[in-house]
């Protein structure tokens, strides 16, 4: 066994913003208390950022540490990739067990990138997709896409309740197959588990008990929910004077923020 070698586990949520955690000042009203207990717990970088703001060159870049000029992919573009070295492949030749869950949006398909072993699902439909398979397999599911049966776009900006419960969706199938993985995984070995969630991209499904919670209470708008069209609420870069209703800037009309002794 690796002597003094840790563990490695690597979270990946997909196109979710810098600022929305729970922890962010400006982030109310959302709540991640899991993330929020990791970054408190650790290390929270609130200057760190991707290589490239597009989901396959980012995702290039953090499996071999190279900048989009240099991995080839600039742009939202699926062409295959042979890279020479990744994050898996150079952690198994130190003798760690690689695996990784969820979605991983690199070419060609299937392809592992030097992981030893990968449950893949890039999206909630498809074929040679694990998750649908485990939605066959083991909760009977065997209509058309049966995860995405909610009728919401994969790419879209309107939200429906999704169809299924819980315990079925990709978020769940994740987690229980990471469980699943350490529970059985090589003991004389340390480990690099790659979690990879389709989650906060759209189809923007909400859970029901979450459809519930918001249905329940009123929420107060987030500082950056400010279009330039609606004169009733301040934008983000407004800054009226204090004392006044009227910005001196975009002239908007929202009142003035209270002054403090």
């Amino acid at each position: 066994m690796l002597k003094n070698q840790p563990n490695i586990l690597l979270i990946v949520t997909d196109q979710q913003r810098g600022d929305c955690l729970g922890l962010d000042p400006h982030a109310h009203p959302l709540q991640t208390p899991h993330l929020d207990y990791l970054a408190r717990s650790g290390l929270h970088c609130t200057r760190a950022y991707a290589e490239c703001p597009s989901c396959i060159p980012a995702r290039r870049s953090l499996m071999t540490g190279t900048a989009p000029a240099a991995n080839g992919i600039v742009g939202f573009q699926g062409a295959e990739w042979y890279p020479a070295h990744t994050l898996a492949g150079s952690l198994a030749q130190a003798g760690y067990q690689t695996e990784m869950i969820g979605k991983m949006h690199l070419h060609p398909p299937r392809r592992r990138f030097g992981f030893a072993h990968v449950q893949l699902a890039d999206a909630t439909r498809g074929q040679q997709n694990d998750y649908v398979e485990w939605l066959q397999q083991h909760h009977g599911r065997h209509d058309i896409d049966p995860g995405m049966a909610h009728g919401a776009t994969a790419n879209g900006w309107v939200g429906r309740p999704h169809h299924l419960p819980e315990e079925q969706m990709h978020s769940f199938w994740c987690i229980d197959r990471a469980m699943d993985f350490l529970t059985k995984r090589d003991p004389t070995a340390p480990f690099f588990l790659n979690i990879s969630f389709i989650d906060p991209h759209p189809p923007l499904t909400r859970r029901h008990r979450t459809t519930s919670a918001i249905s329940a209470e009123i929420r107060p708008r987030p500082p950056w929910e400010t279009g330039p069209l609606d004169s009733t609420r301040r934008r983000r870069d407004c800054t009226p004077t204090p004392g006044r209703s009227v910005c001196p800037q975009r002239n908007c009309t929202a009142p003035a923020p209270p002054t403090t002794a």
